[in-house]
């Protein structure tokens, strides 16, 4: 549902069971569990989001493992009404399943559950035709928003934001949406998404676990981007740079719809006591490696039915081989809570780079309250 209308905040329609005796199973070979593994991983949750998409309902879920047979078992009703599983669609880290019929509540009851969910509307409308960013952040400073998002309204021609909050502690959800408001975007939405994020496994089984960013990103597809004229997903400290052209442009105009571009390190040039700032990361990193690729989508192109990964379209073949030279996002080192080790220091190989350095003095960036 939407917060007070057309809000600013918006909640995701989930399931969670808590205080049953159903618990997710880990499906990773012991000797590939770390040590504390289990702190992030999502035992309990049981649809991120219920969706209204067209005739039917989509749940946004984390892999089901144990938990299809649960589904498979239950019963379960919109409205009062029963409805049935039509398909399960199986991905790398995120199931959907698809009921017939819609409504405005999701009742699921069997053995040993009774859960019950709201059915988010379809809002796709709300976008349309405009150029919109996802991205996923936990405690980044508002003023790190601000900056994101004044950068690309000014040289891509950005118009709206959707901002997942993944259990931010040192922000409330309106201090993020005043941010963005300040940044000067038509349009955005906060979405509080409190849920473990996933854990980190050992090789062949790093990513598996993490099953949050990747579902939530494919429920916002389905609820509010079918109609958007194109979105980019890139992180908060990742600025896109297309030689003076947009990026939603470049998408829009390019024969599939799809734009994959790589990443290139940048470090602050100084650090002082205040917080750094994109503003300051006019160092580019020589000595490799290159940061991970992004990527900028119609979803009405022809490759609209792909679902949404992190760093690609999920199955999409021969992938690398649609990345970009025309475009590339500038990955800022110092804009980081220090979640990840080595975050904070500059680079030891590292040079000025002359244009990112003009192309940042150019930028419009949010008033220092520091």
């Amino acid at each position: 549902m939407l917060l007070g209308g057309m809000a600013h905040i918006s909640a995701l329609a989930s399931a969670i069971l808590t205080d049953t005796k159903w618990k997710r199973d880990i499906r990773i070979k012991p000797e590939c569990i770390p040590d504390g593994f289990g702190t992030q991983y999502d035992f309990h949750t049981l649809w991120y989001d219920a969706v209204q998409n067209g005739s039917e309902t989509v749940l946004i879920c984390p892999k089901l493992h144990n938990f299809e047979d649960l589904l498979r078992h239950a019963s379960l009703d919109i409205d009062g009404h029963t409805t049935r599983i039509r398909r399960i669609q199986k991905f790398g880290r995120h199931d959907l399943i698809h009921l017939t019929g819609t409504g405005q509540t999701l009742r699921c009851h069997g053995d040993h559950i009774d859960v019950s969910s709201g059915i988010s509307p379809d809002s796709s409308a709300r976008f349309s035709g405009k150029n919109i960013h996802i991205t996923m952040s936990q405690n980044n400073d508002p003023i790190w928003i601000e900056d994101f998002a004044r950068y690309h309204i000014q040289h891509h021609g950005l118009q709206a934001m959707i901002l997942l909050d993944n259990q931010s502690t040192e922000q409330t959800m309106q201090e993020l949406s005043d941010a963005l408001e300040r940044s000067g975007l038509e349009d955005w939405l906060v979405i509080p998404c409190p849920f473990p994020y996933g854990e980190r496994a050992i090789k062949p089984f790093t990513w598996r676990s993490k099953f949050l960013q990747t579902a939530v990103y494919n429920g916002v597809r389905l609820r509010f981007c079918k109609q958007a004229r194109a979105v980019l997903n890139s992180d908060l400290d990742e600025l896109v740079v297309c030689d003076g052209r947009s990026i939603f442009d470049l998408t829009v105009n390019s024969r599939l719809g799809f734009v994959r571009f790589p990443g290139v390190w940048y470090s602050a040039d100084t650090l002082s006591d205040r917080i750094p700032r994109h503003m300051d990361h006019i160092a580019k990193r020589t000595d490799a490696p290159k940061a991970a690729p992004k990527y900028c989508i119609n979803p009405r192109g022809p490759l609209g039915r792909f679902s949404w990964d992190i760093h690609a379209l999920e199955n999409m073949p021969l992938t690398q081989l649609w990345t970009s030279k025309q475009a590339k996002h500038m990955h800022c080192l110092n804009i980081s809570n220090g979640w990840k080790a080595g975050r904070n220091a500059p680079f030891e190989h590292r040079e000025r780079d002359p244009e990112s350095a003009a192309l940042l003095a150019a930028t419009h960036w949010a008033q220092r309250s520091d």
